[in-house]
C-alpha cells in the first residue's frame, strides 16, 4: 500500500474524479480548522492564565504603588484577630490575567456557635473592605479561604465516625477509602495557583 501511495500516478489517480477531490478538500479544510481552533485556544491560556503574585500593585494618577504580599498578610493576620474561630495558615497572590487579582487565604477552623460558611461570608466581607481602605486595593476580584483544618469544641481533632447513617439506623453506609481518593482525584478549580 506504501509503495502504491508513494509512486508518481498515485496521487494523479487519487485526485482524478470529483468525489476524491471533494473528501480530500474536505479532511483539509477539518484539520485547518482543527489547527486554527487549538492555537486559538492556546493563545487564550496564555493570555488569561492563572500566576502567582508576589504583590500587588495599585495604579494611581502619580504612580504605582506596589504592596508586597508579607504587607497584606499581616494586615489580614490583624483582621483575622476579630475571628478567633480562624488561625492563619497561609496567605497567596495570584492574578487572573491584566490587573484581576485574587487572594487565596489557608486556615484553621476552630468550633463555635457560628458555622463556616458563617464566619466565612464576614470574613470576606471585612477583608474586602479592610484591603480598600488600608491599601487603596480595589482590584481584588474575589477571596478564596481554603479551610485546612477544623478542631472541635475541646480544642482536639475532630473524629471522623466510621460510618454514615443512612435513612434507618439498621443499615449504615460504611466509609470507603474509594470514595476519598476519587474525591482527592477531582480537578480543584479553574483558579488556583
Amino acid at each position: 500500500m506504501m509503495a502504491y501511495l508513494t509512486g508518481p500516478d498515485a496521487w494523479k489517480e487519487l485526485l482524478s474524479n470529483d468525489f476524491n477531490r471533494g473528501y480530500l478538500t474536505g479532511v483539509a479544510l477539518v484539520l485547518a480548522i482543527s489547527l486554527v481552533l487549538l492555537l486559538f485556544r492556546i493563545v487564550l491560556a496564555l493570555i488569561f492564565r492563572t500566576r502567582r503574585a508576589r504583590a500587588i500593585v495599585v495604579k494611581a494618577d502619580d504612580g504605582d504603588i506596589q504592596i508586597s504580599q508579607n504587607a497584606i498578610s499581616a494586615a489580614v493576620g490583624l483582621l483575622l484577630k476579630e475571628f478567633p474561630e480562624l488561625v492563619l495558615d497561609s496567605l497567596k497572590i495570584c492574578r487572573n490575567g491584566g490587573r484581576r487579582y485574587f487572594l487565596v487565604i489557608q486556615c484553621r477552623f476552630h468550633s463555635s456557635a457560628r458555622t463556616f460558611p458563617d464566619v466565612a461570608a464576614q470574613v470576606k466581607e471585612m477583608l474586602f473592605q479592610g484591603l480598600e481602605r488600608q491599601f487603596g486595593i480595589r482590584d481584588l476580584r474575589r477571596i478564596r479561604i481554603v479551610l485546612t483544618d477544623w478542631d472541635s469544641p475541646s480544642g482536639t481533632p475532630a473524629a471522623v465516625p466510621e460510618t454514615l447513617s443512612g435513612a434507618s439506623s439498621s443499615d449504615p453506609v460504611p466509609l470507603s477509602d474509594d470514595a476519598d481518593a476519587a474525591h482527592d482525584d477531582a480537578p480543584e478549580s479553574a483558579d488556583k495557583c
